[in-house]
């Protein structure tokens, strides 16, 4: 969560007032893209009870976990799947909440989440057992690949041209829309989600005599 969510909610919060003010330009075309997963749909299980409207929503995302959740799909990881899916889950909520208050403030910002694919990459070659590798080599994209659907969504000038259609959209390789995870259209979770990490980012700035986030 802190990696995955919580790091790029405060980096996002922080450059907001250059980003207001680069959207003022005329021709101005200001996009936030953030990366998601194919996992918040595919590896939470059925009925998962999420915690983003808890005081735990950073802490504990997943405070029970049964054994077969360990399971899932033909191999077992060696990392914690459902940890990761959860806080690209909230990555997927973050971008919808961020897109909604920019709408009401009249700002003309993009925001969209990209799932890249399944990408080979050091940090996966580093974490992982000898099957999950040895499949990955196989099958997975190579980074250059991986880049496409970031970039797209970065770039193209079909995203700006219909705005509507592209913005707060959760996008798979290359650039098509795909429908995120039922969680996003619960707006306890996803308002949730946004004041308790509010809450625990100021709280931990505070700790370490920074300035806390700008208010809305």
């Amino acid at each position: 969560m802190a990696a995955n969510h919580a790091g790029p909610f405060l980096f996002v919060n922080r450059v907001l007032p250059l980003l207001k003010n680069a959207a003022k330009a005329k021709d101005a075309d200001v996009r936030i893209v953030n990366l998601g997963s194919i996992a918040h749909i595919s590896m939470i299980p059925h009925h998962f009870d999420f915690q983003f409207n808890t005081a735990v929503a950073l802490t504990n995302p997943v405070p029970s976990y049964p054994w077969q959740w360990r399971y899932l799909g033909k191999f077992m990881f060696d990392f914690d799947m459902i940890r990761y899916a959860v806080s690209k889950a909230a990555v997927v909520l973050f971008t919808r909440e961020l897109q909604r208050r920019l709408d009401e403030q009249g700002l003309s910002i993009l925001t969209v989440v990209v799932h890249p694919g399944a990408v080979l990459t050091e940090g996966l070659l580093s974490s992982n057992n000898a099957l999950i590798k040895t499949i990955a080599r196989v099958s997975f994209l190579m980074p250059e690949q991986g880049a496409a659907t970031p970039l797209f969504a970065a770039t193209a000038d079909e995203v700006r041209k219909d705005f509507s259609k592209y913005k707060a959209k959760f996008l798979v390789p290359v650039g098509k829309i795909e429908t995120p995870n039922p969680i996003v259209e619960d707006d306890r979770q996803v308002k949730g989600l946004w004041e308790n990490t509010t809450a625990e980012i100021n709280k931990q700035l505070a700790a370490e005599g920074l300035p806390s986030l700008d208010g809305w």
